[in-house]
């Protein structure tokens, strides 16, 4: 889960226009070099799939509301206010001044970009048994030293409260140097 924040340096307080309340609406940039501009920002809906954050609950609980720092920090002033991405890439925000602005208009503007590190969602494997093979996924931000959990065909990704068990039946190496895999009870990243 996450919020999302602006923050405005003093240089730039009587320039960047980030006032309270406003609003924001995350849009997953649809692919690389094609950039969401203001254009998109106007005319996107709910376009980022995540939980918690669409333009109805903008109102009700992501408001901006300024912090002491210069920041405005869409959660209404409550930071249990949270959204949870389902979706790894590119993310513009856009940003609306004003709490009653309608989902679509001329008032959206691009303010940021940032990217949600994680697997391209929806890849499955299928291996025959006793082979060495390799395994290869694609994402967004996935560095050399991270960690992959490999689930049996019947579980879930989300079962255990998103904390499955891994499978323990695989080697690494092979065919020269094997060593099994881990399975770390309660810890996500194996």
């Amino acid at each position: 889960p996450g919020l999302v924040g602006l923050h405005r340096g003093n240089n730039d307080l009587d320039s960047l226009g980030l006032v309270a309340p406003s609003l924001v609406k995350l849009i997953l940039e649809p692919s690389a070099g094609s950039e969401v501009d203001d254009a998109q920002c106007r005319s996107a809906s709910d376009s980022l799939r995540v939980t918690g954050l669409t333009h109805s609950t903008s109102k009700t609980k992501h408001e901006g509301k300024v912090r002491g720092d210069n920041s405005i920090v869409f959660d209404k002033g409550n930071p249990a206010n949270t959204f949870t991405a389902s979706k790894a890439g590119i993310v513009a925000v856009c940003y609306c001044a004003a709490a009653n602005c309608p989902e679509t208009g001329n008032s959206w503007v691009l303010a940021a970009r940032f990217t949600i590190h994680g697997p391209t969602s929806g890849q499955s494997w299928e291996f025959s048994t006793g082979l060495a093979v390799r395994l290869t996924f694609a994402g967004f931000g996935l560095r050399s030293n991270g960690t992959l959990r490999v689930v049996g065909a019947s579980t879930q990704c989300n079962s255990n409260g998103g904390n499955p068990d891994g499978e323990t039946s695989l080697q690494l190496g092979c065919p020269l140097a094997c060593q099994g895999v881990t399975n770390a009870a309660g810890s996500k990243g194996n």
